[in-house]
């Protein structure tokens, strides 16, 4: 019995330590191991960039992807209306989705991150950036709206995601 206990825990923590992390973006799945040409496989040619970087717009989304060597440095989705078949987003075993999401769902479901407040004169900006556990890289939730304080920024729906290599900033600490 202890034998089959063990087993099963062992199963379950490789596979949530070694599970992809991932964006799936209008039915395709994207990683940061992908390159330009495995994204304008799946995207098409983008409507602008070089060698460095492209753009798409797919219906509601605009896609940004930096890719200046081997595979992505940044990848990065903003949704700009509320479309259903939204971009999802899967680390640690968790799922979350832009548009249905919010800071707070996503701050329960993932349990850790940092966060950043950035007041403007057209909207507020509020975001979440974590690194999964074993990654070099960073991903970043954000929401952007009309409101001014932290606490209903966070309650409003996930509008971006990004996945990139740079140390996030954090105003508001981290947890």
């Amino acid at each position: 019995m202890k034998k089959l206990i063990t087993a099963l825990l062992l199963s379950a923590s490789a596979t949530s330590a070694f599970a992809a992390d991932q964006m799936t973006v209008s039915g395709k799945k994207v990683t940061m191991s992908d390159t330009r040409s495995t994204l304008i496989q799946k995207f098409g040619k983008p409507e602008s960039g070089t060698a460095q970087f492209s753009n798409w717009t797919l219906g509601n989304l605009s896609i940004y992807a930096s890719h200046p060597s081997k595979g992505l440095s940044q990848f990065s989705v903003t949704q700009t209306g509320r479309k259903s078949g939204s971009p999802v987003i899967t680390t640690g075993g968790k799922t979350l989705q832009l548009g249905k999401d919010t800071i707070r769902t996503a701050t329960d479901k993932l349990k850790h991150g940092c966060f950043s407040f950035d007041e403007g004169r057209q909207g507020s900006t509020y975001s979440m950036a974590l690194q999964p556990a074993g990654q070099k890289y960073y991903i970043i939730l954000e929401t952007t709206g009309d409101a001014y304080d932290v606490r209903t920024m966070a309650g409003m729906p996930i509008t971006g995601f990004t996945f990139t290599k740079e140390n996030p900033e954090s105003s508001e600490g981290c947890r």
